[in-house]
């Protein structure tokens, strides 16, 4: 019963969630990241992805065909290298070729 009632007043009074807009504005308009789409987009998407993920690799193809189904999307690609050293090599060669 002790639990329920503490539950029930944090439930009152803590804060649920938080307001992530100022980490998403910077997320998407940071302008250091590859970007695909046009400037004047209706909606901007940020990827996370790793290259060496097979998760990520198996869901590109569906992203890049409803991007494609939907003209007015700004992808923003954000390399997440978690699969270890090898993974950030891949990103920083990624990041290098993008700048050329």
């Amino acid at each position: 019963m002790a639990g329920w009632a503490v539950g029930q007043v944090l439930r009152r009074t803590a804060p649920i969630g938080r307001d992530v807009g100022a980490t998403a504005d910077l997320i998407l308009t940071s302008g250091n990241s590859p970007e695909q789409g046009p400037a004047d987009a209706t909606l901007r998407l940020a990827v996370f992805t790793d290259y060496r993920c097979p998760a990520c690799r198996h869901a590109f193809h569906a992203l890049e065909e409803a991007v494609e189904r939907d003209s007015k999307v700004r992808v923003i690609y954000k390399d997440w290298p978690i699969f270890g050293p090898p993974s950030e090599r891949a990103a920083s060669i990624a990041l290098a070729c993008a700048e050329q």
